[in-house]
């Protein structure tokens, strides 16, 4: 019998959870848009699990070159930003696209930073929550 090690189990799990948050911010977003016309997303489920994905892509550019200095360099400087940044400028640019309202422009932009911003603080107060839950 083949044992996972324990690592790898708990990485399928916080991609599990992971998932499941992201679609519960999806649905929220489509929840949003049906109260607020003029922030609806075509397919909002579609998007929060685009904007993940490429700002999870976009944290792997800047932290794959830095590993692999500091691997060979004991002395390097790392410096990752961290992925609620790169969610929100992702995030920005994303929903902006898929905004289906009849505003252009500063408008646009505005709305979709706010709602970058609403599914920055949902990810953080859920591990906020987590974090709470595992350290009582």
């Amino acid at each position: 019998m083949t044992v996972a090690p324990a690592f790898f189990l708990i990485g399928v799990i916080f991609a599990i959870a992971f998932v499941v948050i992201a679609c519960i911010a999806g649905l929220g977003l489509s929840k949003l848009g049906k109260h607020y016309p003029s922030i609806k997303l075509r397919r909002p489920l579609l998007s929060i699990y685009l904007v993940v994905g490429l700002a999870f892509i976009l944290q792997l550019v800047f932290v794959v070159p830095q590993i692999a200095i500091s691997s060979v360099l004991s002395t390097s400087v790392k410096v990752v930003p961290p992925y609620y940044l790169c969610f929100f400028i992702i995030g920005s640019i994303v929903f902006s696209i898929r905004m289906e309202g009849k505003h252009s422009g500063k408008r646009t932009a505005l709305y979709a930073s706010c709602l970058s911003l609403t599914c920055i603080l949902f990810f953080y107060l859920i591990e906020i929550a987590f974090l709470f839950y595992l350290n009582p």
